[in-house]
């Protein structure tokens, strides 16, 4: 039975159970989250677990609902924050229900200023084969005549600066005094891992928004009404 129906029938075990396992399926993302967070986020937000739940659980019942409620804004966050903005000012209802939104879109505006994007590893299949275990793909041959030095990265603040440059020493030829050099350039610099993820962080402010603006406005409303009553009412 889908978490939202058990929480609208307001059955005790079925509510004790889709509280026990809400969090993690959210964060799962399965495909039709986008189409249900609406009406889920709508049931979690107005189950009064205290009715619902064995005596002495009431506080671990309401734990787990608000972090299923902050899992679900940190998903799938447009139409949740949307219908908790709209469940923040509904009339005839308990005092704790508002705080208890402020505290979920506050604790989710933290996680998703935390987040970590993991983004896909790069040359995942390597296309061109290493000369050997030790010495990576994107690297010059070693193969060269006899003394011949190894590799070695080099700075470089001219034109082609957007790569990595290579030098390693040459043997010296018949009646030559100078040691000689040889130069490559690569796109990849020996200093990056080749498996080295990316991460950025703060997702949140696409959603900034979403999160502030109902509740700006609403202030801003509630403020004139206030005004206007209170001197030229």
């Amino acid at each position: 039975m889908p978490i939202t129906q058990c929480l609208e029938e307001r059955r005790f075990f079925q509510v004790e159970r889709a509280l026990d396992v809400a969090e993690k399926l959210v964060r799962t993302s399965p495909d039709e989250l986008q189409h249900v967070s609406g009406d889920l986020v709508r049931a979690l937000a107005q189950v009064r677990c205290s009715d619902l739940t064995i005596k002495g659980e009431e506080e671990s019942a309401e734990i787990k609902r608000q972090r299923a409620l902050v899992v679900l804004l940190v998903t799938c966050p447009f139409e949740p924050v949307d219908v908790l903005n709209k469940l923040l000012y509904y009339p005839n209802v308990d005092v704790s229900q508002p705080i208890l939104i402020l505290d979920v879109m506050t604790d989710a505006a933290e996680e998703l200023a935390d987040a970590k994007i993991i983004r896909p590893e790069r040359n995942k299949k390597i296309l061109i084969s290493s000369m050997s275990e030790s010495q990576p793909w994107f690297l010059p041959s070693n193969r060269g005549p006899p003394g011949v030095g190894s590799w070695k990265e080099v700075s470089d603040t001219g034109p082609l600066s957007w790569s990595y440059r290579y030098e390693r020493d040459l043997p010296l030829k018949p009646n030559q005094i100078k040691v000689g050099k040889s130069r490559r350039w690569s796109i990849r610099s020996t200093k990056i891992q080749e498996n080295q993820l990316d991460l950025s962080k703060n997702k949140f402010p696409v959603y900034v928004a979403a999160f502030m603006l109902p509740i700006q406005t609403s202030i801003i409303k509630f403020f004139f009404i206030f005004i206007n009553e209170k001197f030229f009412g």
